[in-house]
């Protein structure tokens, strides 16, 4: 073990050192973090990446500090795709620079944008190492994580989406570390499979289908009130960081986020992690009705605000004497089923404006 770390450290310039001072906590593993027939799994993520690119998940020490030296040399990335296996790889395999080398701020949503697709040699210094967990819960004995939307406004007001979709793996679930099909469930990842697409559309699904199966199953859960602990989990994300957001005071900013959540198999919901930069592919039936609903609410809280859309009005009006009116007007075009078309489906759950009230005293 201690000759482990040391490789590990090894691995890491100074910069990456932490402080003497610094306190540690003790965490005790809970039992959904281990199995009895599994070997203890983690994930390793590469920072500065999407879409599950560079992620592996490993099960003992030794894969990690291999894993490590790889990335910092660079680790040629998986090819996954199934469905052409006997098609031969692409020669021109591209640089991946999964974390800036320099100390100046990066945006992150630029930095991905700029990163090329297909089959790379992905080179990281930093990492997020995760402890997976091994007791999920599964629907027909596959793995599915939970996306959810968080939107942080100008006025630096923070709201949910009522809702999100299930990704579902397209195999069975097992304690295979090699088999990414199994264990990582983005779209990105899960449409190389030959299986995707066959159990669900897009391998995806909606609460209400969750629901049904939970029904159908005899399991008495609902989903009602794990949505509703996905919403404090996301404000409590956006509190804690308030006295980070928008550290440069940019005037007109907003963001919409994808929080990632899974279930272990006592229905405990677990934030995975949070995403900037979310997909906003339509790649199944459901999400083409989401997701434009989702946009086009979130920008009648930002957008339209600020830029307020053309209105019928005989003299000139202040802009907080046109308010009433845009939110009048703020019928949608695109109907989601269970909610009215004149409602906004943003929830509001709170401001961060404190931050700033505090900062100018």
């Amino acid at each position: 073990m201690l000759d482990v770390k040391r490789r590990l450290r090894g691995n890491f310039t100074n910069g990456y050192q932490r402080e003497q001072t610094t306190q540690y906590l003790k965490i005790g593993m809970g039992p959904t973090y281990l199995a009895p027939d599994s070997t203890y799994m983690w994930l390793l993520k590469p920072t500065f990446l999407n879409r599950g690119r560079g992620i592996e998940v490993f099960d003992n020490l030794e894969n990690l500090v291999k894993l490590v030296q790889e990335y910092q040399e660079g680790h040629v990335e998986k090819m996954l795709n199934q469905k052409d296996s006997d098609e031969e790889e692409d020669p021109a395999i591209k640089m991946v620079q999964s974390a800036p080398t320099n100390k100046k701020p990066v945006d992150p949503n630029t930095y991905i944008r700029q990163q090329p697709s297909g089959p790379s040699i992905i080179k990281s210094h930093s990492f997020v190492v995760q402890k997976y967990i091994e007791r999920p819960a599964l629907i027909n004995k596959r793995k599915f994580d939970i996306r959810v939307w968080g939107l942080l406004t100008h006025d630096l007001d923070a709201y949910f989406f009522p809702e999100g979709y299930i990704r579902t793996s397209s195999e069975d679930f097992s304690y295979n570390v090699d088999n990414q099909f199994v264990h990582l469930t983005n779209n990105a990842i899960q449409k190389y499979s030959t299986n995707y697409g066959q159990f669900e559309a897009g391998n995806q699904l909606s609460f209400k289908n969750y629901q049904d199966y939970l029904t159908s199953q005899n399991v008495q859960v609902n989903v009602k009130h794990l949505v509703n602990k996905m919403k404090e989990r996301v404000w409590m994300v956006f509190s804690s960081i308030k006295n980070k957001i928008n550290f440069e005071d940019r005037k007109y900013c907003f963001e919409i986020f994808g929080f990632d959540f899974i279930l272990d198999s006592d229905h405990e919901v677990w934030l995975i992690e949070v995403n900037t930069n979310p997909c906003i592919e339509e790649s199944s039936p459901l999400l083409a009705c989401y997701l434009p609903r989702m946009i086009d609410d979130a920008f009648k809280l930002t957008l339209d605000v600020l830029f307020p859309p053309p209105v019928s009005t005989s003299s000139k009006q202040s802009f907080p004497q046109l308010m009433p009116q845009i939110k009048e007007e703020s019928q949608t075009d695109f109907p989601v089923p269970g909610y009215q078309n004149d409602e906004n489906m943003w929830f509001l759950l709170g401001s961060l404006t404190e931050r700033i009230k505090k900062k100018k005293k």
